[in-house]
């Protein structure tokens, strides 16, 4: 069906009329090489990588360059242990190249890391190589970095230890994330500034929980969750952006629903190469956020082959009643009731009647939040959906998302969670000294799966 005869073109035109985005930059950068300041020529690219399934916990980023030979050769590389890169992006005018005055330029700062492994210095295989001055004036260097926020380079130094009493997993996550943050002696203006726990964490009171000393940091989160009684029964997900710890469970598929703190995410399928290199891709609502994916999208769904061969059910012994009521004592006999002390739940009923229930990798446990976040996992779908002029600040980790469709002529929609984002920022001129750069991005959203009943009963999205 043509875009514009589409119940989603509707929205297509609100997003139109919104107004121009925060998008148009021009991003310079700056190398502090020993507290020397060597200037670049030009920002080729930005890479930056969350992925908030895996124990990342924080953006990896890298930056390509472009400089004089001679200052990488001479000040940059010979200080590689010392380099931080100093960003700065000044907002642009839509359709022009001016500075945009009702916008401030935000400045930025990283460790940074040389990519490149050697030395044209020590090689000395060209005659223009021991030469600051000669390489400086003829040839140009593309310098690739890896960029650390520094928080997280201090944080990844510390290690945890020691026993928190009478609370639950959920909150001892949020204390001690605080706890070991403002242990990084980092300055105010980079600093933690809080600890977003998402609702729905388990809530049980435990007497203590031990965190074994030498564990990282920024580990804590995973072993609570995988040996200290669990944080969700829908995995658990730690990750620190824009100066904020975000706990959640990444494999909820119902918080578009009940999420009512922060805003929610509804991406519209507009097929690719039907709008391409648009101007303004989304709109942001006191509630919501209002995405075109107008790019590429992917889709892989693997609940099938894992129901099938890792089941979707799990069975286990409860630990909780090995030493309080596991048997009953009688005639110099202990007798235990498999109904009272084994475990056995269902995630997901199947179609044929046919469920694999399976015994969990603990024999015996007591943390079925855990073993819950296995089952989650293999309930859902992964897609993938490319978004042009995108806007990397306003999709957060673990962010509820409903995903909108045209099947045969209808709505359909999917809901869950946003899981993961690549965001590649990129300049569209070939003049070394200027012009602008553009964000296009690829968002991994973990979804309920696809099935006849998804067809909406609503319409598409209006202010809200």
């Amino acid at each position: 069906m043509n875009v514009q005869e589409s119940p989603l073109f509707r929205e297509v035109l609100r997003i139109f009329g919104d107004g121009a985005k925060d998008v148009h930059y021009k991003w310079e950068a700056t190398i502090r090489a020993n507290s020397v300041l060597v200037a670049t020529y030009q920002v080729r690219y930005v890479q930056i990588n969350r992925s908030y399934l895996t124990q990342q916990y924080s953006d990896e980023m890298t930056i390509e360059v472009a400089m004089r030979s001679g200052d990488y050769d001479f000040y940059v590389w010979p200080f590689k242990d010392n380099l931080e890169m100093l960003l700065t992006r000044t907002p642009l005018v839509e359709g022009g190249a001016d500075q945009n005055p009702n916008q401030s330029i935000l400045h930025l700062r990283y460790r940074a890391i040389p990519l490149d492994q050697h030395s044209d210095v020590v090689t000395n295989n060209n005659v223009m190589a021991s030469n600051e001055k000669v390489q400086n004036d003829l040839t140009v260097k593309t310098a690739k970095f890896q960029l650390v926020d520094l928080v997280i380079e201090r944080l990844r130094m510390i290690s945890a230890g020691g026993v928190v009493r009478n609370t639950d997993p959920g909150n001892a996550v949020r204390c001690l994330l605080g706890l070991y943050s403002d242990g990084a002696n980092i300055d105010n203006d980079i600093a933690v500034k809080g600890i977003d726990l998402a609702p729905g964490y388990n809530d049980a009171v435990r007497d203590h929980i031990v965190i074994p000393h030498g564990l990282p940091a920024t580990d804590m989160p995973f072993y609570i969750h995988k040996h200290c009684g669990g944080v969700y029964a829908m995995g658990m997900s730690a990750y620190l952006q824009n100066s904020i710890w975000y706990v959640f469970p990444p494999y909820s598929l119902q918080r578009y629903h009940t999420n009512t703190s922060s805003k929610v995410l509804t991406a519209i399928n507009i097929p690719a190469n039907r709008m391409p290199l648009v101007e303004r891709s989304y709109r942001v609502t006191p509630t919501q956020v209002i995405i075109m994916a107008n790019g590429e999208n992917k889709h892989k769904d693997f609940s099938e082959p894992l129901f099938q061969n890792l089941g979707n059910g799990v069975r286990y012994g409860n630990a909780s009643k090995v030493m309080n009521g596991f048997a009953a004592i009688s005639d110099n006999k202990a007798v235990a009731n498999r109904s009272q002390n084994a475990v056995e739940t269902i995630f997901e009923t199947r179609t044929t009647g046919l469920n694999h229930v399976t015994m969990a990798d603990a024999r015996f446990t007591s943390n079925m939040a855990f073993e819950k976040s296995k089952l989650a996992y293999r309930a859902g779908m992964f897609l993938v959906v490319g978004w042009e002029q995108a806007d990397p600040t306003i999709i957060y980790p673990g962010m509820p998302v409903r995903y909108i469709y045209e099947h045969n002529g209808q709505l359909a929609e999917l809901f869950g969670t946003v899981v993961g984002a690549q965001y590649t920022i990129i300049s569209g001129s070939k003049n070394m000294l200027g012009g602008r750069h553009n964000c296009n991005a690829a968002l991994q959203l973990f979804l309920e799966k696809d099935s006849p009943l998804n067809t909406a009963q609503t319409t598409v999205p209006v202010n809200q």
